[in-house]
């Protein structure tokens, strides 16, 4: 399978996991020395930030599911963020 597709399928599975809870299946996805990313003000959004690691995204999500309540999740685009990282030289 081409390396675009495993990514696709692997952003797909991850906000599968996010959006049904099952953290456990979120972390299995992610490298236990990840960088998660989430763009934004700190003073505005607290879980904006750099997060290292399965500890990083554990609190991400924890201050995430603290200041917002989803109704619903899901990637528009899996395609458009895997081109997009791929773009940057990944």
């Amino acid at each position: 399978m081409p390396r675009r597709q495993v990514l696709i399928d692997t952003v797909e599975a991850a906000y599968s996991a996010f959006s049904q809870g099952n953290i456990d299946d979120l972390l299995k996805l992610c490298d236990p020395a990840c960088t998660w990313q989430a763009p934004g003000f700190r003073v505005y959004m607290p879980w904006a930030g750099e997060h290292t690691g399965h500890a990083g995204v554990l609190s991400f999500i924890a201050q995430l599911t603290t200041y917002l309540d989803f109704q619903e999740f899901y990637a528009h685009s899996p395609a458009l963020l895997v081109d997009l990282h791929l773009a940057q030289g990944a």
